[in-house]
């Protein structure tokens, strides 16, 4: 029964020779040990295959983070131009340029150029805690230590913290940019996921806390994408001169970067499913795919705006 047994679970491999061991082996007496040694030899086996598949992986991961740096590129050009607005519509709401106004230091960053002012500075951290989450599943598939994946998220819950606090003080710009009315509430609850993901030490239980944040850092990635309409309104009716030709070139640099995002976020969607504990080699092979298709698209972009 047990002889059966075992070849039912493994017919491929069980050929006329391996039957030939097995029944000298049941004959003998020795059933259960005959089980025993050969439950172990596919246990390795199996788990030789499950390394291979996780090593395997590395090189589409790595493939996939290059790609979403290289979109961030266009995405900091963006905030570069949102910086330049954000300061300009405060300075005239807040008659800015006047020395006799009353000097506030939470106001600092609006005085001076130097840094990003609070809008600017929390969607770029928010973007940094994005980069940073694609770091960490690419830490996974690389198979790096549980300290150097803590690490990686002790970043993230950094950099989140960080947008929420500069969020607080974007405050004035409501008639024109609602993202700071909406993002809030996705920060707290991605950092909410990921603190938690700091006190599971096992792997496991990391990665199901890492997997888990997936759906709040792309509802933050959509309100971003589709906020693109009122970020570019900002920033074209700036109160500082803006002609014809450079409003073009805006639309087409927030363009380019709705794009980006779309395709960022399918990427996305794939990595998480690949950095699945039982991810197919379909998805890894996704991933790659998935991969190839974003960086082509920013490098195309990168082309048209170096022009």
């Amino acid at each position: 029964m047990l002889k059966e047994t075992l070849a039912h679970s493994y017919p491929e491999k069980f050929d006329k020779s391996s039957n030939t061991r097995l029944d000298t082996c049941f004959s003998r007496g020795r059933g259960w040990n005959c089980m025993y040694r050969f439950s172990i030899h596919y246990l390795i086996l199996a788990l030789f295959l499950s390394l291979t598949a996780c090593s395997n992986a590395v090189q589409e991961f790595q493939l996939y983070s290059t790609a979403f740096d290289l979109q961030n590129e266009t995405a900091q050009k963006v905030l570069d131009k949102v910086a330049n607005a954000e300061r300009a519509h405060w300075t005239v709401l807040n008659n800015g340029n006047d020395p006799l106004r009353k000097f506030k230091p939470n106001d600092a960053a609006y005085y001076v150029v130097v840094g990003d002012p609070p809008l600017t500075a929390s969607m770029r951290k928010t973007l940094a805690a994005a980069k940073a989450y694609n770091q960490a599943l690419t830490g996974l598939a690389n198979g790096e230590s549980v300290d150097a994946l803590m690490s990686k998220t002790t970043q993230i819950v950094s950099d989140l913290s960080a947008a929420q606090s500069d969020l607080q003080s974007a405050a004035g710009f409501a008639d024109i940019v609602t993202i700071p009315s909406v993002v809030p509430g996705y920060l707290g609850t991605a950092k909410q996921i990921f603190s938690a993901a700091l006190k599971g030490a096992a792997r496991e239980s990391f990665r199901a806390n890492l997997l888990k944040a997936f759906p709040t850092i792309k509802k933050i990635l959509v309100t971003y994408r589709d906020g693109t309409p009122e970020l570019y309104y900002f920033v074209i009716s700036s109160p500082k001169a803006v002609s014809n030709q450079q409003m073009l070139k805006d639309r087409e640099l927030f363009a380019s970067w709705v794009l980006l995002l779309d395709q960022t976020i399918e990427a996305m969607e794939v990595a998480v499913k690949a950095a699945m504990n039982q991810a197919s080699r379909a998805d890894i092979d996704a991933l790659a795919n998935h991969a190839i298709e974003l960086r082509i698209l920013a490098e195309k972009v990168k082309t048209e705006q170096n022009r």
